[in-house]
């Protein structure tokens, strides 16, 4: 493998795992505010349909993510 081909992976993988640490990040952010919607005290806990992201943050960090592990899997040799 030469010098170009390993320094095109390393930098695939970097935005591929920086993409999921942000992703990582908003899907912690949105457990922390639902968890502070929740009522103090339940009998029975009613379970909350997940809410749509309000500013479409979430899904552009998926289509981020995506992009990333295809480009990743393109780049690696078929066996």
């Amino acid at each position: 493998m030469d010098k170009n081909q390993q320094e095109s992976r390393r930098s695939a993988t970097r935005e591929f795992i920086s993409s999921l640490d942000t992703l990582k990040a908003v899907l912690r952010s949105d457990d922390s505010a639902q968890d502070s919607r929740q009522p103090a005290k339940s009998e029975a806990p009613v379970p909350q349909p997940p809410e749509p992201p309000l500013d479409g943050d979430l899904e552009s960090l998926l289509d981020d993510a995506v992009r990333d592990i295809e480009r990743f899997m393109s780049e690696q040799p078929s066996e």
